[in-house]
Order: structure tokens, then C-alpha cells, then sequence
């Protein structure tokens, strides 16, 4: 069975939908870290004002 060209813009398609899906991947990562990085520092500001306590009794 000979192997048959894909149509060059069937091919393109499929490359701008990857490409597509690598964006939207890396920005969900990159968005996930910057929320835990922008929570850390809410922490350690927390902490450093309240003398490491959460709660007071």
C-alpha cells in the first residue's frame, strides 16, 4: 500500500490546533503558579505582621 500525502491544508489545520492547545496548556500552568507564588506571598506577609499566628483566643 503506497502512503498517501496529507492535504497540505488539512495539515495545517492540525498544526494550529496543537499549537493552539500548547498555548492554552502553558498558560493554565503559568497561571497556576502564579496564584501560589501571589498566595505564598500573602502567607508570609500574614505571618511576618501577625508573629506567625493565624487566630488569636
Amino acid at each position: 500500500m503506497p502512503i498517501t500525502k496529507i492535504d497540505s491544508k488539512a495539515q495545517s489545520t492540525v498544526e494550529y490546533i496543537v499549537m493552539i492547545l500548547v498555548i492554552i496548556a502553558v498558560c493554565a500552568v503559568v497561571g497556576i503558579y502564579y496564584q501560589r507564588s501571589v498566595q505564598g506571598k500573602y502567607r508570609q506577609t500574614g505571618d511576618f505582621l501577625g508573629g506567625g499566628e493565624q487566630y488569636r483566643h
